[in-house]
């Protein structure tokens, strides 16, 4: 059975602590995205879960929690799980919110090492840039994520990246900062998963998944209009989406 890690420790100054709670508590339809994701999981019948944070706001019932001596950089914060690491290990991020789908392909994946995301431009949230979404090694590949990942945090203390991307691309044989994905590595999601940079962001998604739980087809209609014509009238006027 795989074990399953959810990073919880990250930071993010563009959030500004939104809404008085930490990133994997805000809510769609309801649900905390945290809560969602543990959901998915059961769903899948994956029990081993880890929750990995420095805040204890987010402890869960009934999973355990891990929280980080170092938490700069995602990488640094990967392998200081290197100690609860099983034959199969998976890594989501707190902070994303999954589709049904997304989580059944991530925990589906047999790879050695896999990432899964998306290399550039969303057609659903049209965000410019891409991101990684979840991370999938065996025990037999952790010896050569922990290799790469410890060459990230040293590259890190210099240029200031020791994110997913840069975790990725080094075991793929890229530069660091080298924007290319490959099909042996990388598995492409894309569809309604996400996350959420700035409250703007959020607000919007909100009010679009809103519009896509609906089952009023006039909801539909306009919800095609806004991301297939509207949007990207304003990406090319404004650079940026139609924000609710």
């Amino acid at each position: 059975m795989a074990k399953v890690f959810i990073l919880c420790a990250g930071g993010s100054s563009k959030w500004g602590y939104y809404l008085g709670i930490p990133k994997p508590l805000i809510q769609i339809n309801k649900e905390p995205l945290l809560h969602r994701t543990l959901r998915l999981l059961k769903g899948h019948k994956i029990s081993d879960v880890t929750i990995v944070a420095t805040d204890p706001i987010l402890e869960q019932k009934g999973y355990s929690f891990f929280k980080p001596e170092a938490s700069r950089w995602f990488v640094e914060t990967v392998l200081s799980t290197e100690s609860l690491w099983q034959e199969q290990n998976i890594f989501l991020m707190g902070d994303v919110f999954y589709t049904q789908e997304a989580i059944k392909t991530i925990v589906a994946s047999a790879d050695k090492l896999k990432f899964f995301g998306r290399p550039g431009k969303s057609m659903y949230s049209h965000k410019a840039h891409g991101e990684v979404f979840g991370i999938t090694f065996s025990n037999e590949a952790s010896q050569q994520v922990k290799a790469h990942g410890e060459k990230v945090i040293q590259a890190a203390k210099s240029l200031g990246h020791g994110k997913a991307w840069q975790l990725y691309r080094s075991l793929a044989g890229f530069g660091l900062d080298e924007k290319q994905v490959e099909t042996a590595y990388f598995q492409v999601i894309d569809d309604f998963t996400d996350d959420f940079d700035t409250p703007e962001e959020y607000d919007l998604a909100i009010f679009r998944y809103n519009f896509v739980a609906s089952r009023n087809p006039i909801k539909q209609l306009l919800l095609w209009i806004w991301v297939r014509v509207l949007d990207p009238i304003s990406i090319k006027l404004f650079d940026k989406p139609i924000y609710a």
